[in-house]
């Protein structure tokens, strides 16, 4: 009976303990669960921010951070035909709160974008108005566009050639036409063999290689196809395919224009090779049209068109190579090389704008052909009237069925040896040819003569004359 009262007071006391503590640790509990659903799971990613452990709020102030960022620093740039501009980042938005809802499963999430086609297309045209909107996939170009932005790239490149389909808007894009050409067997069997030639996107075409890898075998050197890449070269220079080698002859061959040579020669592994820096295939095809060859390119259109300029053309005038045989009749005179004179050629691509004025100029090549020096024998009882001090006047030439003397034969007129002005590189090795000649153009045993000995042409004759006498 006595413990009653303590009964009625404790086992209230207990059980309002037990509540207050039980219902502490509940809360607690009950608080952490609904915590814990708040955060994104570990390695939670959303495009290429990671979100995971966040609550809503940071992943939310995270994400706005990240968008604000690549737009204000991110570049995404369209391409057609080599020509590129950037897209404005302003025409795209990013729904945050529809991302976080994404990325609620864990993973990775891109962004949900959505961009202004209207006004991207409207920028598109200003920058390529000859671009036909109407021949685009415009559809597939959004997808593409909003797959791109809703991964944050720092930078990205969008081909617009890509959503055109293939071959609806190819045309032809550059023509070149050859001089009159002597059209040999191995230039025709090309012509057959190769009547279309496919230069591969973002790849370089070498013209041996091309030659080896199908198998076409020529004569050992292959120059007779020089005329074919000399057209080549004066087709691709009305693009923007770039020039990776080329290579010219001492001389300009007859048959090719100035400007435009590309040489090749198997042997001496000198090739031609170009680039299509695009990202799209183009086409080279080649017709024999009588006796010219005539190359376009057909591909994409190109927002730019190019033009070939031929600019500040220097001449250089021929030296005149004086030689002298002793055995020539008077009055006669040997031409075995007519010579012609030296030129200078700068070769420019321009880029020109809508209204056909000059965007830009850029040289190519500068070529170069030495002057090719006149030969003349005549007898040395006859100096020629027109030798002056700017002449190069040889040695005298003997038979070559005789042995020469060195010591009898007389030297050449005063103004023997090179002039002052043959002091080019290409012009002395010429020289050096030219001075060997003889009156039928074989090398002659007597010109290696002193260039000491001098004395007029009259003085010549008289003391070879002289020399006969005493020999009788």
């Amino acid at each position: 009976m006595e413990n009653r009262p303590i009964k009625k007071v404790f086992i209230p006391l207990l059980s309002a303990t037990v509540f207050i503590f039980g219902f502490s640790h509940a809360g607690s509990f009950a608080l952490n669960k609904f915590t814990e659903a708040d955060l994104f799971q570990p390695s939670t990613m959303v495009a290429s921010i990671n979100v995971g452990g966040q609550s809503q709020q940071e992943a939310k102030e995270a994400l706005a951070l990240a968008a604000a960022e690549w737009k204000a620093s991110a570049i995404m740039t369209a391409e057609l035909s080599g020509v590129e501009t950037d897209i404005d980042l302003a025409l795209f938005s990013i729904d945050i709160n529809q991302s976080m809802q994404n990325a609620s499963g864990g993973g990775t999430t891109p962004l949900a974008v959505t961009v202004d086609m209207e006004t991207l297309m409207d920028q598109l045209k200003t920058a390529y108005p000859d671009m036909s909107v109407e021949e685009m996939d415009t559809a597939s170009l959004e997808q593409d566009l909003i797959g791109q932005a809703s991964m944050l790239p720092s930078s990205s490149v969008i081909s617009l050639s890509d959503y055109f389909e293939k071959g609806s808007v190819e045309e032809v894009t550059a023509e070149a036409l050859s001089e009159k050409i002597t059209v040999t067997p191995e230039i025709k069997r090309f012509v057959e063999a190769f009547p279309q030639i496919t230069v591969k996107q973002g790849t370089e075409f070498s013209f041996l290689r091309h030659l080896e890898e199908n198998g076409f075998t020529g004569n050992e050197k292959g120059e007779e196809l020089s005329v074919i890449t000399s057209l080549l070269y004066k087709l691709v220079l009305q693009s923007n395919f770039s020039i990776i080698e080329r290579n010219t002859s001492p001389d300009l061959p007859a048959e090719i224009e100035l400007g435009y040579e590309a040489k090749i020669d198997s042997a001496s592994s000198q090739d031609f090779v170009f680039a299509n820096p695009n990202n799209n295939d183009y086409l080279i095809a080649l017709e024999l049209l009588d006796n010219q060859l005539y190359a376009k390119l057909i591909g994409f259109p190109s927002a730019t068109d190019y033009k070939v300029s031929l600019k500040d053309k220097e001449e250089f005038p021929q030296k005149k190579i004086v030689q002298y045989n002793p055995f020539l009749e008077k009055n006669v005179v040997q031409v075995p090389e007519e010579g012609r004179k030296g030129v200078l050629i700068k070769v420019f691509r321009q880029s020109i704008g809508e209204n056909g004025e000059v965007m830009e100029e850029k040289l190519i090549a500068e070529d170069f052909y030495p002057p090719v020096h006149r030969i003349e024998i005549h007898s040395l009882e006859e100096a020629p009237e027109d030798v002056d001090e700017k002449d190069i006047v040889d040695t005298p030439l003997t038979d070559s069925n005789e042995e020469s003397d060195s010591t009898e034969t007389s030297g050449p007129p005063p103004n023997s040896g090179s002039s002052d002005d043959s002091t080019n590189e290409n012009n002395s090795s010429e020289d050096d040819n030219a001075g060997g000649s003889s009156a039928d153009g074989k090398a002659s045993e007597g010109s290696a003569s002193s260039q000491n000995d001098t004395g007029t042409a009259e003085t010549n004759g008289k003391d070879e004359k002289a020399d006969e006498e005493k020999k009788k």
